[in-house]
Parts: C-alpha cells; sequence; structure tokens
C-alpha cells in the first residue's frame, strides 16, 4: 500500500466534498451539511455534487480546494482535511461562492435559517486562529492512520505560516475522533451544548479543542 500526503488540487474536489459531508456527520445521524444543501438526508450523489462544485468553484471560500491537504492511498484520495486562517472563514465569500454555482438568493437564505441549529453550538473563533475542519476518512480506509498524518501536515503548514494556536470543533460523545485529535496534541478547552441542536443530530453539542503551535 502506497500512500501520499498532498496539497488537493481541482481535480479532487468529489472526493473533498465526500470527506466534508462525513466530517459534518461525524458519529451522528445527521450531517451539517444536511441542513446546508436540500433534499432526503445522507451523502447522495446531488448533494456531494452541489458541494463538490463550491469545493472547485473560481471563488475561494473556505470550503476551496485550495485550502484542503489529501491523502491518498494507491492513487485514491482516501481522506481529507482543510486549514486555514480564521480570516479566511468568513461567511462573504461562502455567499459567492453560492451564487456562482447557481444558488438563488431565496435558497441561500432558507439554508441560513436551517443552520442556525448548528450555529448555537459552533465554537467562537479567534480572529487569529488556524482553523482546522472537514476532517474526514472516506469508507474502507479507516484505521490506515491517515487522519494523524493529515494532521500533522496542516499542523506543520500552520507553524509555517507562523500562526500560534490550531483551533477545531469536534462532536461530543464522538470519543474515536477525540482520542485522534488528543493523540495530536488538541485539548478540549471549552463546550457548547444547545437542547434543539440534540433533538437534530443526537448529541449535546461541540467541544472546542485547541493546540498552540
Amino acid at each position: 500500500m502506497e500512500t501520499m500526503i498532498r496539497s488537493a488540487t481541482a481535480a479532487d474536489s468529489g472526493p473533498v466534498a465526500y470527506a466534508a459531508y462525513l466530517a459534518g456527520q461525524g458519529h451522528c445521524g445527521v450531517s451539517t451539511y444536511d441542513l446546508m444543501v436540500p433534499g432526503r438526508p445522507g451523502p447522495t450523489a446531488e448533494r456531494i455534487y452541489l458541494i463538490k462544485r463550491l469545493v472547485e468553484a473560481r471563488t475561494v471560500s473556505w470550503l476551496h480546494f485550495s485550502h484542503y491537504f489529501v491523502a491518498e492511498v494507491d492513487g485514491r484520495v482516501a481522506a481529507s482535511v482543510g486549514a486555514f486562517r480564521s480570516r479566511d472563514s468568513g461567511n462573504v465569500e461562502f455567499v459567492a461562492a453560492l451564487k456562482e454555482t447557481g444558488w438563488t438568493q431565496d435558497e441561500i437564505n432558507r439554508m441560513s435559517v436551517q443552520v442556525r441549529v448548528y450555529l448555537r453550538v459552533e465554537p467562537p473563533v479567534p480572529r487569529d486562529a488556524w482553523m482546522i475542519e472537514n476532517a474526514g476518512v472516506l469508507p474502507g480506509f479507516r484505521r490506515l492512520g491517515l487522519m494523524t498524518a493529515l494532521l500533522e501536515a496542516v499542523i506543520d503548514e500552520g507553524r509555517a505560516a507562523g500562526q500560534k494556536t490550531a483551533l477545531l470543533a469536534c462532536h461530543m460523545g464522538n470519543e474515536a475522533a477525540l482520542r485522534l485529535y488528543q493523540k495530536a496534541g488538541f485539548e478540549i478547552t471549552g463546550e457548547r451544548t444547545d437542547d434543539e441542536f440534540e433533538a437534530v443530530f443526537g448529541c449535546p453539542g461541540m467541544w472546542q479543542m485547541t493546540l498552540q503551535l
């Protein structure tokens, strides 16, 4: 088995989109992307395609492939993770990417209402944080150490960029993910819970995890 860690390209947008969906799901039955993209819940072909279009769009948002690293196994993208400065995580570019890929203002407004349940538990983001998001491993490639290697790559990138603090969010109760992040040096530095979020996702909320770089 030959494994390679590298920066993502536009050609990786499909696997990056699928991994992002899985990251938004964690150990829960619902993904954040089920709230964002309409249709029956799950990583449907239509939903993954719509996420993929945002990943490969000309507009560089927090979901753009240029922010991602991928792990290849025998030439196939098996996992990915995004990392970027918190100042690049705003909604202005994301809305522009949505419009570029054909979303109407009514659809964007609907999505904004749907995702509020997640925003209630999203950890606060310092202006100078190195954000790590959408860390996901595709089915059939788990327990191969791919995410450990990807986290090492994005942590090294953050240090090289002069960032001081890395930040990520983890679904509360996702013990496998918690152990992985703690192994990489992250610590739980906060948690946010919400009854409506628990009703939708089946977990109390999100842990904020921090690593000093």
